[in-house]
């Protein structure tokens, strides 16, 4: 998760914009729930360069208009308001101690002395702070970038690369020598930019206008945005919305609403004032938006109207370079089940059998096929006899293709076939002797191509396995950078679960005990029903 800003406690910011010194400026507190309500300011034009910032620095409490519904983007910023914006920007709560600085009056002084304490900014050598003295442009990105944490970074910065990002400029002479460094960095990272001839006016005094844009754009600098939706439905089995986005997110969380539609919560990120949309109008999908669901900390909420659907999987992709996408979230909302009654359909998948034994027991010469098969036949009676529907990839010692890579699309065909909502793959593990333990991989091969329901499955299935087996725990996880072939074919969310490890001196004993192999039945399948929302204690653990 990223750390980039700093809140109490988790609480959502209450902290208001800045006022203009000598000016009783009626602060607009305004907590939008979304972009649905946004501000309109006279004198902000909707196609002007800071519109965007405003928007959403209004929306998350940094920046405030006034009460006759004007911004006045042209006023100069102070110093003591420059303090007043990180610190509402960074969730820092205003000093209660008196101010260092002796000439800042109340109206600053809380947040003066909280950003001196941060080593934001600082004073002048005669003890003063002069916070009514107006703020150079120079110096809002020197704030900034501490604001940031960026200042370590601008430190090491050689001077050929501060020549670098600064050399373009014609008046980059008036850039001072301490400052240099923090504008080489602010340049670089798009909070500076220079104005229509060419000019970085680093000593002109900032504007509410710029120190709105300097300030958005070093905090959407390090978030997830959000570029815009495709879809299509011209798919054999599922619509699918993918969200296009500038990095890859740490993760996902979908949930189904009382109202039947899904909704995905990115976090870190954020989308465009106007928010963003796709009517997909297919039998699955009606409309999807994106909107700003929080300020502090910054997420997305996608919703998905969903109509007539079997199931939904959620994935993380990273840049492709055959296709040319880069980074995305994709929903894929699967065609309507055939399996009757609407009752969850569980796919089992006892992984080898007939001429692929899979990994063999060296104290006892047990094949994992047949561990396998016993334990998914048990599964099976366990999952029927509490009302679910099953069906098992492999009933007998067979293979199901005569090559392992028809072996294993064949596997996911049947799991598609049947219309199943889930697919549990069961194996067991062997290395070099000495391994041990129980863990369930999902789809995907890293931290940003992952399937989020595989994911949540795994996890469930993999603690109440654990509970069950007492082996150690080994996690839930994608299987050491590659897809399983078995996972890329089905279309459900899908996981291997992997029992124990058959060379190891203890466990391979124990896969021979039919009392463990009862245990992991069991826990695997309250795992099952764990995810699938039943009563796990339908399949009671002894």
């Amino acid at each position: 998760m990223k750390t980039r800003f700093r809140y109490n406690g988790g609480a959502a910011r209450t902290l208001g914009g800045f006022i203009l010194a000598g000016v009783a400026a009626l602060m607009l507190l305004l907590a939008l729930p979304g972009f649905a309500g946004a501000v309109v300011f006279s004198d902000v034009g909707k196609s002007s360069a800071e519109d965007e910032a405003v928007q959403y620095l209004v929306a998350a409490k940094v920046l405030a208009g006034y009460s006759d519904g004007t911004f006045r983007p042209g006023q100069p910023v102070t110093r003591g308001q420059a303090a007043k914006i990180v610190v509402a920007q960074q969730g820092v709560a205003p000093a209660s101690s008196a101010c260092r600085f002796a000439d800042v009056d109340s109206t600053f002084a809380a947040f003066v002395e909280a950003a001196a304490t941060k080593g934001w900014v600082g004073g002048y050598p005669d003890g003063q702070f002069r916070p009514y003295d107006s703020l150079q442009r120079q110096h809002m990105a020197v704030i900034l970038v501490r604001s940031m944490g960026w200042e370590a970074q601008a430190k090491a910065l050689s001077g050929a690369q501060v020549q670098a990002a600064l050399g373009r400029f014609p008046d980059v002479n008036g850039v001072s020598g301490e400052a240099s460094k923090y504008v080489a960095l602010a340049v670089t990272k798009g909070l500076l930019n220079g104005d229509a001839a060419g000019r970085l006016n680093p000593a002109s005094g900032v504007t509410r206008a710029q120190a709105a844009l300097m300030a958005y754009r070093a905090e959407t600098s390090s978030l997830v945005v959000g570029q815009g939706f495709r879809a299509s439905a011209d798919h054999a089995d599922k619509t699918r919305v993918v969200l296009d986005l500038s990095t890859a997110p740490s993760e996902v969380m979908p949930r189904l609403l009382e109202d039947g539609s899904l909704e995905v919560t990115i976090p870190w990120a954020t989308v465009p004032a106007a928010g963003l949309s796709v009517a997909v109008n297919s039998k699955e999908v009606g409309s999807v938006t994106a909107t700003q669901g929080s300020y502090r900390p910054p997420s997305v909420i996608v919703r998905v109207e969903l109509r007539q659907y079997s199931s939904y999987q959620v994935f993380i992709l990273g840049p492709d370079s055959k296709t040319g996408y880069g980074n995305r979230v994709v929903i894929d909302v699967l065609r309507e089940a055939t399996n009757p009654g609407g009752v969850p359909l569980v796919a089992i998948d006892p992984g080898h059998g007939g001429w692929d034994p899979g990994a063999v027991n060296p104290f006892t010469g047990t094949q994992e096929k047949t561990v396998n098969l016993k334990i998914g036949k048990r599964l099976d009676e366990l999952l029927r006899g509490v009302g679910l529907q099953t069906v098992m990839t492999r009933t007998e010692d067979v293979a199901l293709g005569p090559t392992l890579s028809e072996d294993l699309t064949r596997r996911g065909q049947i799991a598609n076939e049947a219309g199943a909502t889930i697919l549990v793959m069961i194996h067991n593990n062997a290395h070099d002797g000495d391994s041990n333990g129980t863990e369930t991989f999902y789809w995907g091969t890293d931290d940003k191509n992952y399937s989020v329901e595989g994911k949540a499955l795994a996890q469930t299935i993999q603690r109440h396995l654990v509970a069950a087996v007492g082996l150690r725990d080994r996690g839930a996880k994608t299987w050491y950078g590659k897809t399983l072939r078995v996972l890329d074919v089905a279309q459900m969310p899908g996981v291997m679960v992997e029992v124990a490890f058959m060379d190891h001196p203890t466990e391979g004993l124990l896969l021979e005990d039919p009392a463990f192999l009862e245990r992991a039945a069991r826990g695997i399948a309250r795992g099952v029903l764990a995810h699938l929302g039943w009563d796990v204690e339908l399949v009671p653990l002894t």
